[in-house]
């Protein structure tokens, strides 16, 4: 994270953690340079542990280091009529100073990387534009533009065997819909990807440069980025869904086995038994059944230029043409070209 500016923590910290909290199921109320939120109990326990009980805070947020000036006195309470339910009296009786490293910030920073990751940068990709041979072209120029990218890393995990989750890296230009993988990004050790970590950098393109808009939502993006990482793996080897598929066959049979020895011995009652088998069948169904999870665990929004050549004939110099040249789509048909053969 870049160096805050003055009056960071004042405004984007504030905003943050008010979002943060309201969207966590507490209730939040602003009251002039202070926030106040009541935590019922199960939020705060979801938020902090089993331990937690419900509690009302009251946050400010210093925009200069403490001691820089005098602060205002809060409230004893929670503004009346202003937040259903929540007229709890704080438990202290000064306001707790929210900023960068505090107690109050890492909590809430533990539990969104708990709950997942995401990162927003831009891809740093070289691709030289070439002039058209010959006599015939003229006023040629190349300029660089800059698409949108969703990147969502993708776990895949296969129940019933003793086969080790796999992790993928698919990416979808929310711009024009190519789709990008199953090694987008290196998450997956020993695995070639078409992009190092060197040529992720945070920030946003520079400033003056050409951005297209995303024609496709992110859920559907996610989709198309979960549809390809399904077809992917229906394309590997399969002898493991086999051997699974043995496995549940071979307990199945040692269940019946089981059940008619007690069947034949007469120590059953008949509702009982009945349901034991049922139960105990739906157990090993779904300890061996042959079947593959898989869901995103990292996301990442990011620019990727796509460098556009423009140029005109000379035949017909009232006319240009642009062509778009991708370096991460012709990477990618580099190693799909590389592997066919």
């Amino acid at each position: 994270m870049k160096n805050p500016s003055p009056g960071w923590e004042h405004e984007e910290l504030r905003s943050f953690v008010q979002r943060f909290y309201g969207l966590a199921g507490a209730q939040v109320q602003a009251a002039g340079p202070f926030l106040f939120v009541h935590l019922p109990e199960d939020v705060a326990r979801v938020l902090a542990g089993p331990w937690a009980r419900e509690e009302t805070l009251c946050l400010s947020f210093p925009a200069e280091p403490s001691g820089a000036r005098e602060q205002a006195a809060p409230p004893d309470s929670f503004p009346p009529d202003e937040v259903a339910g929540a007229g709890a009296q704080r438990a202290s009786g000064e306001p707790e100073p929210v900023t960068l490293g505090s107690q109050r910030l890492n909590q809430i920073v533990t539990y969104v990387r708990s709950r997942g990751r995401a990162f927003a940068g831009t891809l740093h990709l070289q691709l030289a534009g070439r002039q058209p041979a010959g006599p015939s072209w003229a006023h040629w120029a190349c300029r660089r533009r800059w698409e949108p990218l969703l990147a969502l890393q993708i776990r895949v995990q296969r129940p019933g065997t003793n086969l080790q989750d796999e992790l993928f890296s698919w990416g979808v230009n929310l711009a024009r819909g190519t789709l990008y993988g199953p090694n987008l990004l290196p998450f997956a050790p020993g695995q070639p990807a078409l992009l190092s970590w060197d040529e992720l950098q945070e920030g946003r393109p520079p400033a003056g440069e050409e951005c297209r808009q995303a024609r496709l939502r992110s859920s559907d993006a996610a989709a198309a980025a979960l549809l390809g990482c399904i077809a992917h793996v229906a394309r590997e080897d399969a002898s493991w869904a086999l051997e699974a598929q043995q496995r549940l066959k071979a307990e199945l049979e040692a269940l019946e086995r089981y059940y008619q020895h007690l069947s034949e011995e007469g120590q059953d009652e008949e509702q009982k038994y009945l349901r034991g088998r049922y139960l105990r069948t739906q157990e090993e169904l779904d300890r061996w059944r042959p079947r593959i999870r898989l869901w995103p665990t990292s996301a990442a929004w990011l620019w990727t230029p796509v460098y556009v050549s423009s140029f005109v004939p000379v035949l017909s110099r009232r006319q240009s043409h642009e062509i778009g040249h991708d370096p991460l789509e012709a990477r990618q048909a580099e190693r799909s070209h590389t592997t066919a053969r």
